[in-house]
């Protein structure tokens, strides 16, 4: 069972019915078991179906053997542990399972009830730690970017909020895909513009707004490295190095989280220029380097956007959830946050003590739905 008390998920992938039906009559009193009989369809019931704590697989199928599908079991669902359970081994297919499937048990056919629910057992038990670890790792992380990401609002509130706003459009294209939130995705996303806090005050107001010197735009350009070098030295966020890294790779070699990221920080760019929405799409779509159906997903979020009502209200009527749809300025002109920033608990305490008169209003928010 998982950490709720709820029975944990097994695959059973197998090309004899048999011994499908033999591992699930074993199984089916202490877990909830599916079962396929090809790594075609082992794929699809992951997809459809899934999380699952274990995928048992033989490892001789028609069109896929199991190192192969073992191999994509991991790269799509690197916490679902893998065993391999098979009639005949090589030593060769042997290492190309251990190796590309990383399995966690080797089982042989015949498989003894006994030894199969031990192994099965032990495996649940192992993506129980792995989950954990995984669950207290992005605690761990998380509570580490918000006070980084937090020093940036107060230091830098442009760029955090641009930094906001794409972290945003991920969020919104990652539910709209029907993905998990995805931690590491999201974190690249607030750390994207950390690099930028390096550049003159000055000339972080102007890009986008007229031509840089040769100067300005080598700082410019040297900006992804910075990221690299800041987020690449902190442990355990390697995943999200090498989604930052990856965001001038071609499309073809770029993973997907990075082209996704490419692509909300493309459009956020051409919309701080203040480019029309629809005109920046079309510069989009006009580039070539973006997935065409994925532009298209993105496009059509915008197009909703913008059918929003934009309200305004004062400091007063602020309530979290709302997006501020401009900047916020004090009265004195010093910018506290910029826009596409989503009002939280913490600002609303804050804005709160704000005396009256110390900012702009009225202020203009979206209401997200519900």
């Amino acid at each position: 069972m998982d950490a709720k008390g709820a029975r944990s998920h097994i695959l059973c992938v197998d090309d004899e019915q048999n011994v499908l039906d033999s591992m699930a009559l074993h199984l089916r009193r202490s877990y909830e078991v599916r079962t396929a009989r090809s790594g075609l369809e082992g794929l699809q019931v992951l997809e459809e179906h899934g999380p699952f704590a274990v995928v048992i697989s033989d490892m001789r199928k028609h069109k896929m053997n199991g190192a192969t599908f073992l191999k994509q079991v991991k790269e799509t669902y690197p916490d679902t542990v893998r065993l391999l359970l098979t009639g005949y081994a090589t030593i060769e297919s042997a290492l190309a399972a251990v190796n590309e499937g990383h399995i966690f048990r080797f089982l042989t056919k015949p498989c003894p009830p006994g030894e199969l629910q031990l192994a099965v057992q032990a495996a649940v038990e192992q993506h129980r730690l792995i989950v954990a670890e995984r669950f207290l790792l992005e605690q761990t992380l998380r509570g580490s970017v918000k006070l980084l990401t937090d020093v940036l609002a107060m230091t830098a509130p442009g760029i955090f909020g641009r930094a906001t706003r794409i972290k945003r459009y991920v969020a919104e294209m990652l539910e709209h895909e029907g993905k998990r939130s995805q931690w590491d995705i999201e974190v690249a996303a607030m750390l994207s513009q950390i690099g930028y806090v390096t550049l003159p005050t000055g000339l972080i107001d102007q890009i986008g707004k007229r031509p840089l010197t040769a100067e300005e735009q080598r700082l410019v350009e040297g900006v992804p490295a910075i990221n690299l070098g800041l987020v690449g030295g902190i442990p355990g966020l390697e995943p999200v190095a090498t989604l930052l890294q990856a965001l001038d790779e071609p499309r073809e070699k770029a993973p997907w989280g990075s082209r996704l990221l490419k692509l909300a920080i493309d459009y956020d760019e051409l919309d701080s220029q203040g480019i029309d929405p629809k005109l920046a799409i079309e510069t989009l779509r006009g580039r070539n380097v973006h997935d065409p159906e994925r532009l298209e997903a993105f496009a059509s979020l915008r197009g909703d956007a913008e059918q929003k009502s934009v309200l305004e209200v004062s400091v007063k009527d602020l309530r979290i959830g709302m997006i501020l749809a401009q900047d916020l300025w004090t009265e004195t002109g010093a910018l506290l946050v910029g826009r596409g920033y989503q009002i939280t608990e913490s600002f609303l305490m804050r804005a709160r003590n704000f005396p009256k008169g110390f900012v702009v209003e009225p202020l203009r928010v979206v209401v997200p739905k519900a």
